[in-house]
């Protein structure tokens, strides 16, 4: 019988917070791009940072939740990056559990969100809750948009544009498209991050009825699409560059993208070898941190 441990590493091991680096470096990405702006402040931007982390695990706790009774039984070839938490599967936590830190974390960002609302921030409320609505629709019903076709879409805005536009709008009061755009790569490799660990979980997500792009292609010919993610994400790098949104030195970030050379070789070859496709669920993670890191780098500087 499944049994909840108040252990506070296995209530930290079931929120998966290791795959919050991709909404967290998006973030800081956000800050980089207000850092010399006249309103900066460190205050708004630690609060800013929060709410996204918050908001990222509330989502992470409620896809666990969704599904507790669904892909989670039936898949066969979960890993390190795929397949959900791996503490719920050792009888460790129970269900409702996962529904409490989906809760309790989304009331944090919220108060995050009231703070700054408070401090002169009057439409970081809606902003919150858009960004709120998109991390629970991926996997709550009625919507269940990763089961839909529609996940990798409201991935890219979730925890790309719509991140870096309302951190940009926190920490500054300004709502600038500038800070819109500077998170379309962020987003993609996020998208890329999910995609990619798509692939080992096909055989149980076709069982349940979650009719991602995967499963609707199936493995082999899914492939082009994470092509498509990763070189989409680099060109829309270069042109923010070309059109002097991000400054010259933010091509320094491309070097982030190397490990994605790896991930693209592994993928055509194993695409459908769930567990040799670990080495490229690891680059493409990899990559979507070091070149968000490298390019607030360039924006700090």
């Amino acid at each position: 019988m499944t049994h909840t441990t108040f252990s506070p590493s296995i209530w930290l091991a079931g929120t998966r917070i290791p795959f919050a680096t991709a909404s967290l470096t998006a973030a800081v990405v956000a800050v980089g791009a207000t850092f010399h702006h006249p309103a900066f402040s460190w205050t708004s931007s630690v609060l800013a940072m929060l709410g996204v982390l918050f908001l990222h695990l509330s989502a992470n706790t409620f896809n666990d939740w969704v599904d507790w009774n669904a892909t989670d039984r039936v898949n066969l070839h979960a890993g390190p990056f795929n397949g959900g938490s791996r503490v719920r599967l050792e009888g460790k936590i129970t269900r409702r559990a996962f529904f409490v830190m989906g809760v309790a974390f989304m009331a944090a960002a919220l108060a995050c969100g009231l703070t700054l609302f408070f401090t002169g921030r009057p439409d970081i409320l809606w902003m919150g809750l858009l960004g709120a609505f998109l991390g629970a629709a991926y996997s709550l019903p009625p919507f269940s948009l990763q089961a839909r076709g529609f996940g990798e879409l409201a991935i890219w805005l979730a925890f790309g544009p719509f991140l870096t536009w309302g951190a940009g709008y926190a920490v500054t009061g300004v709502l600038s498209w500038g800070f819109f755009l500077v998170g379309l790569p962020a987003g993609l490799l996020t998208s890329a991050i999910l995609y990619i660990n798509q692939f080992p979980d096909h055989n149980a997500d076709l069982v349940v009825g979650k009719h991602h792009w995967v499963v609707r292609l199936g493995t082999a010919r899914a492939r082009p699409l994470y092509l498509a993610m990763v070189v989409g994400a680099a060109l829309i790098t270069v042109s923010l560059v070309a059109f002097s949104i991000l400054p010259v030195l933010s091509l320094l970030s491309l070097l982030g993208y190397l490990p994605l050379v790896k991930a693209v070789q592994v993928l055509w070859r194993h695409h459908a070898a769930p567990r040799e496709l670990v080495p490229a669920q690891q680059a493409t993670i990899a990559a979507q941190a070091l070149s968000q890191i490298i390019l607030a780098v360039t924006l700090f500087v």
